[in-house]
């Protein structure tokens, strides 16, 4: 019997909360700590975004909101005090202290809008990223972490530059560009990593992208390994092909961005080569050749790149 990587979302029981009850809880946010970092999250998120909030709401039936309790204490001990906020999965609690900020909180109220958690089946869905209690599977928390720093960083930060850098970010904008953002935003608050799975298997294989979402050691490191970082070059290579031979992009104003994208995910690997101008000229020289390919020697002309990225 083969092992299941991923939990489909069609197995998972959805909560549903309905307006009145909505409104029973929004009275409730008011008694809470940190009332008017909530509401705010809520009002950004909700009417002004069209965002579903229906798991944040359910999970505002039993949240709770502690200040540097002792649970938090000893998990930043842990971290080596470098956590500001944490979200307890298991407890449905969110935990801050005095070093916590709006922003801190908003990525854990992120946290609490896209968790469910199934102590029948012994699993924790959280937006992008599943776990079951005997770690049979654990996949996706890169990219759920990415994320949701992209989330704060696009609706919540006026800096450009906050988590701007970050390698976990930087995958979570790409794979954002390959299944559309649409897809993305709609999955992670449904905990839908299924959808963005089959989104990814157009351009690539199956099991070399399982194993990409199951790798969660770009978190410790702030690093792909050469195997990741070959793969998503070919499906972000792949799917740009896609979009500009069907005409849904701009071929002109396309290739700035690509070649941005390529040379911030080069640069962590090929020291010499990166921290030269070399790689966003390769990625400039790759479209121009794409520009002037037919689609009959697609696939030769990817392989081929591919394999020149790959020896660099």
């Amino acid at each position: 019997m083969q092992k299941m990587r991923y939990i489909e979302t069609s197995s998972v029981s959805m909560p549903k909360v309905l307006d009145d009850e909505r409104k029973i809880l929004m009275e409730r946010v008011r008694t809470t700590p940190c009332h008017d970092e909530m509401l705010n999250f809520i009002s950004i998120l909700g009417p002004k975004n069209g965002i579903d909030l229906n798991i944040f709401f359910h999970n505002l039936r039993s949240l709770r909101i502690l200040k540097n309790d002792p649970w938090f204490r000893a998990y930043k001990a842990r971290n080596f005090n470098k956590v500001k906020a944490a979200y307890n999965t298991v407890a449905n609690e969110i935990h801050y202290d005095d070093l916590s900020s709006s922003t801190d909180m908003d990525h854990e109220f992120l946290h609490a809008a896209s968790t469910l958690v199934d102590y029948k089946n012994e699993q924790i869905l959280c937006g992008f990223n599943q776990v079951t209690w005997d770690k049979r599977i654990n996949i996706g928390q890169t990219l759920n972490e990415g994320y949701t720093h992209l989330l704060v960083k696009r609706y919540f930060v006026e800096d450009d530059l906050f988590f701007g850098s970050s390698i976990q970010v930087k995958i979570a904008e790409i794979i954002e560009e390959i299944v559309g953002p649409q897809l993305m935003l709609k999955s992670y608050f449904s905990v839908d990593l299924g959808s963005v799975i089959n989104g990814l298997v157009k351009y690539g294989s199956k099991e070399q992208i399982l194993k990409f979402l199951e790798n969660n050691k770009p978190l410790k490191t702030g690093k792909l390994c050469r195997r990741d970082s070959h793969l998503l070059f070919s499906l972000y290579l792949k799917n740009t092909l896609d979009r500009l031979m069907n005409k849904d992009i701009s071929f002109d104003t396309y290739t700035t961005k690509l070649a941005n994208y390529f040379y911030v995910l080069g640069i962590n690997y090929f020291d010499d080569y990166c921290k030269s101008m070399l790689g966003r000229d390769l990625s400039i020289e790759i479209l121009a050749k794409i520009k002037q390919r037919s689609l009959s020697d697609r696939n030769v002309f990817i392989k081929q790149m591919t394999t020149r990225f790959q020896n660099r």
